[in-house]
């Protein structure tokens, strides 16, 4: 058994980052409406780059890999300076697990603007998936000095320290991101998960009761409390729990752990 941790995205979409997971099932209907209306823009305006970018958005939102890389590239192939576009198609190739060029795409966003925070963010996102941290740690740094009130670099500069098992660290940096958005869910999970590796386990069921309260459709949530009431003894509530959390992992569609924690449930 293992605590799961939450990794924020920064999704570059009309200039604002969203500090959610890409997790948008919800949202499916409403990005199907937006396609067919930019699917009428586009024969009208062919040379307009920003109605292939924002169809290539609309793909990414889909999950429709594939289809957003041909209109990125479409976009860039009628504009070479769009920035966001190069943004998008490399968090397209991190969805993708292709860091590589994930990373070009990155590089060649902050060539044409040195002071893109998101560009910083999800570059220092990618090292860290390749376990790269101290270029991880370095983007995450520079988007600090550029935006010291940017919770998300703090939060993801916690989650580097935590993969360093440099937990004081860690706590530090979690606590940080949380003054700054006392809001931010993710950073109330990973942060339980820190103290639940020091065993300080009623500093973690309180931060996972947060992260319930603010966000009480998450199933990692409760999974992670439920394995906190299980190092505990209290095997009740880790039964309720990890219910909990099995049934609203399912509605995400998310089989694997879906699986995982039925397996768990079983041997208890």
């Amino acid at each position: 058994m293992r605590y799961l941790d939450k990794i924020s995205i920064a999704l570059f979409v009309g200039g604002a980052i969203t500090l959610a997971q890409i997790s948008l099932a919800d949202e499916l209907k409403q990005y199907d409406q937006l396609g067919a209306a930019l699917n009428q823009a586009i024969p009208l305006e062919e040379q307009y780059a920003e109605a292939y970018y924002n169809r290539g958005l609309n793909h990414l939102m889909l999950q429709q890999y594939d289809r957003a890389l041909a209109e990125f590239n479409q976009a860039l192939t009628l504009n070479p300076q769009l920035v966001d576009a190069y943004i998008n198609r490399g968090n397209t190739y991190v969805l993708l697990q292709q860091y590589d060029r994930a990373l070009a795409e990155f590089n060649q966003a902050l060539t044409l603007d040195p002071q893109l925070v998101d560009a910083y963010i999800n570059r220092g996102n990618t090292y860290a998936q390749l376990q790269q941290y101290d270029q991880a740690l370095a983007d995450y740094n520079q988007v600090i000095a550029l935006n010291p009130q940017e919770a998300i670099a703090y939060y993801n500069r916690g989650n580097t320290y935590a993969q360093l098992q440099q937990y004081d660290q860690a706590l530090a940096e979690f606590n940080q991101a949380l003054t700054l958005d006392p809001q931010y869910a993710e950073a109330y999970n990973n942060r339980g998960h820190i103290y639940a590796q020091l065993q300080q386990y009623d500093q973690a069921l309180a931060d996972y009761n947060q992260m319930i309260a603010l966000n009480p459709q998450d199933g990692v949530a409760y999974y992670n409390r439920g394995l906190t009431y299980y190092e505990l003894g209290n095997i009740p509530q880790t039964k309720k729990d990890w219910e909990t959390a099995a049934s609203l992992i399912q509605q995400q569609n998310n089989i694997q752990l879906y699986q995982l924690i039925q397996q768990e449930l079983q041997q208890l």
